[in-house]
C-alpha cells in the first residue's frame, strides 16, 4: 500500500497547536531546540518550511530562521522571519548575482514619487 505524500506545511500544522496568535511546535527538535521536521532525507527547521510556504519562495541554505514573537517554538506564519542581519547578507548576495536587483529602502517615498508622476 502506498502512502499519499503530505505537503511539509501540512505536517507543521499537524505537529503544532494554537495558543492565541501563536502556533506552538510540539514535534521533534534539533540539538539547539529549534523545531525540526523531516522532509525526505533531510531535517529542516519547521520555521523555514512555514516561511517558504507562506512566501512561496525558498531560503538559502544556512540562513537561520527566528520566531519574532519571542517563543522559539512558534511556527505561526506571521511570527516566522529571517533575522535582519541574515536578510542584509542575503540582499548583498542577491545584488552580486542579479544586476537589476534593487532594494526599496523607503516605500513611502516610492509611492509619493509615483503619485507625483501620475499627476503631471
Amino acid at each position: 500500500m502506498s502512502r499519499t505524500a503530505v505537503h511539509p506545511y501540512q505536517r507543521v500544522i499537524e505537529n503544532s497547536r494554537r495558543e492565541g496568535e501563536r502556533r506552538v511546535w510540539e514535534g521533534a527538535r534539533t540539538a539547539t531546540g529549534a523545531p525540526r521536521l523531516r522532509v525526505g532525507a533531510t531535517d529542516k527547521d519547521a520555521r523555514r518550511v512555514v516561511w517558504e510556504a507562506h512566501h512561496n519562495s525558498t531560503v538559502a541554505p544556512g540562513v537561520a530562521m527566528v520566531s519574532t514573537c519571542g517563543n522559539d517554538l512558534c511556527v505561526a506564519p506571521g511570527h516566522v522571519d529571517i533575522p535582519y542581519d541574515e536578510a542584509e547578507a542575503l540582499i548583498k548576495h542577491m545584488s552580486l548575482y542579479y544586476a537589476d536587483f534593487q532594494i526599496v529602502a523607503d516605500l513611502d517615498c516610492v509611492l509619493e514619487a509615483t503619485a507625483d508622476e501620475a499627476v503631471r
